[in-house]
């Protein structure tokens, strides 16, 4: 569920800016309104959520009450934190937090760097051509 939460961004980023770059005449540069978007959507982000419900009125579908619990010193809270770290579970998904915090993004610059596609248009007929430089 947290890999999918954290491309989900990605993926609306890119749609973002492949909505609109598609007809860039150039390659590798961005336009402004692009950048004006992206700042646009943090902007929004502080006054969505002051739009979220207050702990104390927020009940399950039931009709129960959430119960907040009640707040730790940050010893105690650092302690937890370490104890739940050392657990079997979390052990077990270390790998995939390599996966998605590393490798991907690492793997995404690399293939971005040395695999690049060049599109190539003729002026003498209505052929694309892609050629892969590596």
């Amino acid at each position: 569920m947290w890999l999918a939460y954290r491309n989900s961004g990605a993926i609306l980023g890119g749609a973002i800016n492949l909505g609109l770059n598609y007809s860039g005449k150039t390659t590798g540069k961005l336009n402004w309104k692009t950048y004006i978007v992206f700042v646009a959507l943090q902007c929004l982000g502080p006054a969505i959520a002051l739009l979220l419900s207050p702990p104390d009125k927020v009940q399950r579908s039931d009709g129960i009450k959430v119960v907040l619990q009640k707040k730790r010193g940050d010893k105690e809270e650092l302690i937890a934190l370490l104890k739940l770290s050392i657990t079997r579970r979390v052990l077990l998904v270390l790998p995939l937090f390599f996966y998605g915090t590393f490798l991907l993004s690492w793997a995404g610059s690399y293939l971005s760097l040395y695999f690049r596609c060049i599109h190539t248009y003729s002026s003498s007929s209505s052929r694309h051509t892609i050629h892969v430089s590596v």
